[in-house]
């Protein structure tokens, strides 16, 4: 009976593993298509709306700003979002007009601020392969 509840246990950890990297991949596949954005053409774009969610001195701050732009004869709105340690980012672009961002020369809808990267995607990457790791090192030595 105790045999039966280890190779469950044992599957459990293996399932979770998978999930967890999972998690970890999409991560991944965000900070590379993050990354690619700084190759693409930059712009100046003139803030329409800053959105503040939480603002912090020393901790985190979440917002959002909505911002427009002109490429060749198109019009295009996007919004960036930003999760950030402190508040100096937040503070620097409150005080500004514009916004420099990136677009996608091949789509120019698709645009970003190379800044607003999410450090939370960073620990569910590092994370993720670290307690998947794990386990899965568990399952191999039990």
């Amino acid at each position: 009976m105790s045999c039966m509840r280890n190779q469950k246990g044992t599957s459990d950890n293996v399932i979770l593993a998978l999930c967890v990297f999972c998690f970890a991949g999409v991560a991944g596949w965000r900070l590379y298509e993050h990354k690619q954005s700084d190759k693409w053409p930059a712009i100046s774009a003139p803030i329409s709306k800053i959105s503040p969610l939480r603002v912090g001195s020393r901790n985190a701050s979440q917002f959002d700003v909505d911002y427009s732009y002109k490429v060749g004869t198109n019009f295009y709105a996007g919004t960036a979002h930003y999760n950030t340690m402190g508040r100096e980012l937040y503070d620097q672009i409150s005080s500004s007009t514009y916004l420099p961002i990136h677009y996608n020369p091949k789509d120019p809808k698709d645009s970003a601020d190379p800044r607003g990267w999410f450090p939370l995607e960073y620990y569910v990457l590092v994370g993720g392969v670290c307690i998947g790791g794990t386990l899965l090192f568990k399952k191999q030595n039990s």
